[in-house]
């Protein structure tokens, strides 16, 4: 069963986000995704590929976050590897959206999916090593 979530979206330019955040400048037509990968230590090694609609788009080590810029539109998310539905959800140019990925020990806990804003923002600045490179899709590749 594919999730179906459009509410989770939200401008905000919070000051508890970490400071790298605010040196990445929107891209206009675009959407900004923040996908946090929140596993355990022990898999610090490992990484949690996102995945749109069969197209890898980004690979995030454990502890770490990334910022993707998406085209407008319906986008289906999904993390390789996991028994997760796909969140699918309609991108608007100009706001925020938060991905959480999570894959507990031995794999008894997977979670894949979007975060409402106020628990993105609140998870966001949880965060302390700097983002891992922002990434721009559906702009001709990475910039």
């Amino acid at each position: 069963m594919i999730a179906l979530l459009t509410a989770a979206c939200a401008k905000s330019h919070s000051s508890t986000r970490p400071a790298d955040v605010a040196n990445v400048p929107d891209v206009p037509g675009t959407a900004r995704l923040y996908v946090m990968n929140t596993g355990d230590q022990w898999l610090k090694a490992s990484k949690n590929t996102v995945v749109d609609d069969q197209r890898a788009l980004v690979s995030v080590s454990e502890g770490r976050y990334a910022i993707l810029f998406l085209p407008a539109g319906r986008h289906a998310l999904s993390c390789a590897g996991m028994a997760v539905a796909p969140t699918v959800f309609d991108a608007v140019a100009g706001e925020t959206y938060y991905l959480q990925t999570y894959l507990g020990s031995r794999k008894t806990k997977q979670i894949c999916g979007l975060l409402p804003p106020e628990l993105g923002e609140k998870a966001l600045a949880e965060f302390t090593e700097p983002p891992e490179q922002p990434q721009y899709w559906g702009m001709g590749g990475k910039k």
